[in-house]
Order: C-alpha cells, then sequence, then structure tokens
C-alpha cells in the first residue's frame, strides 16, 4: 500500500490524522468494521508475576482499591451481580483468553472471573506504557491519548474488556450488616444532633429579648400595690368592716334611712356623753346626727364637721350599735391591747365569752 494512496484515507471528524490512523480507516473502508476489529489484535502479556506481592502496588498506582483485595473479596462483590450478566463477560474474550468455569454455580464462575479481571489487571500495569498504548490504539484507534493519564488509559482498558457494569461492581466494597448497622445507628445519631442543634438555634432566634429593669420594677410595684391588705371601709350604723359600704351624702334627702331609730336611749350615754358632755363619741357637729349612736370610723368629716356616711348594704337592725351594743371607748394608751390584755384588766369577770365572725366569708 502506497503512501500517498494512504495519506488520503478519510478519518473520522474530530480524529488526528496520523498513520495509525490513516491505516485502521483504511482498514475499516476495505474490509468492514467487524474485520478490521478483528485484525487489530491486542498484544499478548506474558504473566509471570507475582501477584500477591505486587498487588498492592497496582492497587495504589492505579487507583483501584479492589486490585489489593482478596479473590474472595472481589469473587462476593461479582456474586450481586446476576449470571447472566457474569457469563455474558467471560463469553465476550477471545477463546484464548477465556477462562474456564463452572456454569452450574454462580460462586465458582464469580470466583473464575475474579481470578481472571486481577490477574488482567496486574498484567497491564506491569507491561509498561509502551504496551498500553498499543492495547489502547487496538480498541481505540481513532482517539488520541496524549492528553491522558496512565491510570486514565488502564480504567478505559479495563472498563472496555470487561464491561461497564463488571468495574462498577468492582469499585462497591462489600458492606457487612454489622457495618450496616453501625452506620445507619450513627446517621440517626448524626440526624438526632442536626434536629436539635436545628431547634436551639431556632430557640435562640424566637427567644424574647431580656426585659428591661424598668418594666421588671413597673410590674413589681403593681404586684406589691395589687397584694397590699387596705383596711375596709367601716359601717357607722354597726362598726363592722365591709368593702361594700356605700356613702350617704348628709346635705341630701336621708328621710328614707329612719336615723331616729339611732337615737341613744340609754340613760347612762344620754346622762354623761349628751347632757354632761363628759365624752364626744356622740357629737359630730351636725345637729342632724348628733345625738345617734354611731361610729365615728364610718363617718366623713370635712373641716371637722360630718358631711357623709358609711353605710354597709347588709346592715341590720340587730347589729346596730344603738341596740345595746356600745361598749365604749377605751383610752388611746389602752386602745392597742390584745384580747386576753384586756380580760386581765377588766373589773368583772366573765365565765362564758362567745366571739361570732362578721364576713368571714369575704375573700377580701
Amino acid at each position: 500500500m502506497s503512501s500517498s494512496r494512504v495519506s488520503t484515507v478519510p478519518v473520522p471528524p474530530g480524529c488526528t490524522a496520523t498513520r495509525g490512523t490513516l491505516l485502521a480507516a483504511e482498514f475499516h473502508n476495505l474490509y468492514g468494521p467487524e474485520v478490521a476489529t478483528a485484525l487489530r489484535t491486542p498484544p499478548v502479556i506474558s504473566v509471570s508475576l507475582a501477584i500477591d506481592s505486587a498487588a498492592m502496588r497496582a492497587s495504589e498506582a492505579m487507583s483501584l482499591p479492589w486490585i489489593s483485595a482478596s479473590i474472595d473479596d472481589i469473587t462476593s462483590r461479582l456474586e450481586k451481580l446476576r449470571r447472566s450478566d457474569v457469563q455474558l463477560c467471560i463469553h465476550q474474550f477471545a477463546p484464548r483468553y477465556r477462562t474456564l468455569y463452572n456454569r452450574l454455580s454462580h460462586r465458582k464462575t464469580c470466583n473464575a472471573l475474579a481470578n481472571h479481571v486481577r490477574q488482567r489487571a496486574l498484567s497491564l500495569f506491569h507491561a509498561g506504557a509502551s504496551i498500553l498504548g498499543d492495547i489502547y490504539l487496538a480498541y481505540f484507534p481513532f482517539l488520541t491519548f496524549d492528553s491522558l493519564s496512565d491510570q486514565d488509559v488502564f480504567h478505559q482498558i479495563i472498563t472496555h474488556e470487561f464491561g461497564a457494569l463488571v468495574t462498577e461492581r468492582l469499585s462497591q466494597e462489600i458492606v457487612s450488616q454489622s457495618v450496616k448497622h453501625r452506620s445507619a445507628r450513627l446517621e440517626r445519631k448524626q440526624n438526632a444532633l442536626a434536629d436539635a442543634n436545628t431547634i436551639r438555634i431556632e430557640r435562640e432566634r424566637d427567644w424574647p429579648v431580656p426585659v428591661s429593669k424598668e418594666v421588671i420594677f413597673e410590674c413589681l410595684t403593681g404586684y406589691m400595690k395589687g397584694t397590699m391588705w387596705t383596711e375596709p371601709p367601716v359601717c357607722a350604723v354597726c362598726s363592722q368592716y365591709d368593702r361594700d359600704a356605700t356613702e350617704v351624702r348628709l346635705s341630701g334627702d336621708i328621710s328614707s334611712l329612719n336615723l331616729d331609730l339611732l337615737r341613744a336611749s340609754d340613760d347612762f350615754i344620754i346622762k354623761k356623753c349628751i347632757i354632761q358632755g363628759m365624752s364626744a363619741c356622740f357629737t359630730f357637729d351636725k345637729s342632724l346626727i348628733d345625738g345617734l349612736v354611731l361610729e365615728k370610723r364610718g363617718i366623713v368629716f370635712e373641716n371637722a364637721r360630718a358631711v357623709e356616711l358609711k353605710i354597709c348594704p347588709h346592715c341590720k337592725c340587730s347589729l346596730a350599735l344603738a341596740n345595746g351594743l356600745f361598749r365604749g371607748t377605751l383610752p388611746d394608751q389602752f386602745r392597742d391591747l390584745t384580747w386576753v390584755e384586756e380580760k386581765i384588766c377588766a373589773i368583772y369577770s366573765i365565765t362564758a365569752h362567745v366571739t361570732r365572725l362578721f364576713q368571714s366569708s369575704d375573700p377580701s
């Protein structure tokens, strides 16, 4: 075949017109792709290798961890493939490269393929760059490998000879059930920690800002005032504490109150307090109520003159001071005496004492 004829052979688009690609294109044109592919037989590599000692170096150099794995490990990886896929991979080899296998046992078939693929990978590793280039051109005559590394050339040759399905399966490690359970527990733990961290961040983001001291003191003051006990009003008629006591102006019409019923009727009180004026208990500087038996704490004074009466709504005539319930008043120095101290100071001693608690159910 003359050089001038070869130089005019058309090559595929994007392919560099070298002597090798021109010859491959000429054979394709003359004999067809099947014959041309059969004629491009890759060079035979002799296998006289110490496989076990070379496996680790080949695995590290070509970044293929499965090369240094045991045959049983590689077999276990291939067993994940279907029986038909494994047998098809073996039948694609040329008869002189095809390994023997027991087609009745899937594991033995995978074991035969595992031995073959591992031995082939080690053979290619020790073949050298020039032989790898020849094998690459035999499989890919119209592709240039100048920009490819030895690892890329090695991977493409292995993938072409054994198929992408087998090479991908070899790259996947076999994980035991214990390792799977441990990985699942670790993943759940990490997810729980991530969720807890997310909740913490959301709480910190949504947490209310610190309350200012002014608001705190204002709330404390309001609470203190709201819980502070205040002395309720005193009814002027019965001298009892009652928060519901109403105020009655003496300047208005008070005829409906029948205040004449509260006028002192005890001779001793009339003589000593009203006539002789020895006590000002029933003198209010108001002619309308002067002489009535009323409690001064239940009377509102303005400029020493009585202007209002506080009367509880539940006051009954039987509880009025005018109904013989007025016990007189103590001197100022004895007004803070306790009940026991009053009994000690009393002139007369009693044998029975009955105490009645008014408004004991009043929550206030």
